[in-house]
């Protein structure tokens, strides 16, 4: 194994790591700073956020593969099998599987950020009236609810990535959000104490990891940038992306 690939496996194994770690480095210092009602609620937060990747619905791998189809130079993308590839990007092609994963990816956000502010924050408040004495929670909430709507639709960011061949960058975008929440969550906790904190370093987990992969796939957009694509071509990629992507959802 190169050093290149022994590189990409360290970042690999470090994400998935945080992925699946990083609210265990941060139980022991919530244990000890936030009341259980608290610790409680925090759990409730992340069963949601959970619940809420399940919405995706098998489009992310869908998408990384057409991308990926896309690189090879397929001219059309197909509901069954794969076009042959001719080694040149079609650029219209790409720029329509763009708009159509933005536009996809947005429409989920929009959706989990109506859940959340509806049924979700009905649900809160059946929880606060058993336990009213939880400081913050509101405040808690609503900074939970965004940084989960947003990274809903940082989401998009992932198959493009993965498609394009950026299998690093993917694995620094998840190091980036779990860690940074990790980090500071502790530090707020050790300093203030309070739940709100803890949502807010989530946030900006998102915000940090958001960004950087919107800066990672920058020169992938531009090159997409400027083509001028009808709603309804995109509207047909999507089809296309659904007929695979549903049957992986269910």
């Amino acid at each position: 194994m190169d050093g290149s690939k022994r590189r990409d496996l360290l970042w690999g194994i470090i994400s998935q790591f945080l992925q699946y770690g990083s609210a265990l480095l941060v139980l022991p210092i919530m244990v000890i700073h936030l009341s259980s009602p608290e610790v409680g609620l925090w759990f409730v937060f992340m069963a949601i956020q959970s619940l809420v990747t399940i919405l995706d619905f098998g489009f992310a791998p869908t998408f990384s593969r057409n991308f990926a189809f896309v690189y090879a130079g397929v001219q059309e993308l197909q509901k069954e099998g794969v076009a042959q590839g001719t080694g040149t990007v079609n650029p219209d092609l790409f720029a329509s599987l763009i708009r159509s994963s933005t536009f996809l990816y947005a429409g989920i956000a929009g959706l989990v950020g109506l859940m959340l502010a509806g049924p979700g924050a009905l649900y809160l408040r059946t929880l606060m009236m058993k336990n009213p004495g939880i400081q913050g929670a509101w405040s808690a909430w609503w900074i939970f609810m965004f940084a989960v709507t947003i990274n809903t639709y940082f989401l998009w960011y992932t198959p493009l990535l993965l498609g394009s061949g950026q299998v690093r960058k993917v694995y620094r975008v998840g190091i980036l959000n779990r860690g940074c929440f990790a980090l500071l969550a502790i530090i707020s906790l050790m300093y203030s104490g309070k739940l709100v904190w803890v949502s807010a370093s989530y946030l900006a987990g998102v915000l940090i990891s958001g960004m950087y992969a919107g800066r990672s796939a920058a020169g992938l957009v531009a090159a997409a940038r400027g083509r001028s694509i009808k709603l309804e071509a995109a509207l047909k990629t999507l089809r296309i992306i659904w007929y695979t992507s549903y049957r992986s959802g269910i």
